[in-house]
């Protein structure tokens, strides 16, 4: 199962601090992501041409998934999120999507996997 992020934020908090347009506007927000270091998280197009390291970003770091969503959701910044934490939030209009073109990538991205015991009984819900 793939991990995609999503980079969101709440409508008010746009209109107090202005909605970026590139991964470069960015700097000038409070940027809520997961992580040690904001220098590992990148923006890229799906196509991956471009590159964007976030390097000069100021983050306010937070680890537990609900705990960013709710910072972005009392507009502290603009968090980076999973798409399963974000997707009911998006949906009632409880936060925006930002920069919707580009993909948060960082060592957090990539496919879930989920290992259980040789047995041969696969858990409830889990397909093969």
């Amino acid at each position: 199962m793939p991990i995609r992020h999503v980079i969101c934020a709440t409508e008010a908090y746009l209109q107090q601090h202005g909605t970026p347009y590139t991964p470069q506007d960015l700097r000038a927000h409070s940027c809520i992501s997961l992580g040690r270091n904001a220098r590992r998280c990148a923006l890229e197009v799906p196509s991956g041409r471009q590159n964007r390291n976030g390097a000069n970003l100021r983050a306010v770091r937070r680890q537990p998934y609900r705990v960013r969503l709710d910072a972005v959701r009392q507009h502290l910044g603009i968090g980076s999120l999973p798409l399963f934490t974000a997707r009911e939030a998006l949906a009632n209009g409880d936060i925006v999507q930002v920069l919707p073109e580009w993909e948060f990538i960082s060592s957090y991205s990539g496919d879930l996997w989920l290992l259980w015991a040789g047995d041969n009984i696969c858990p409830p819900g889990c397909g093969r």
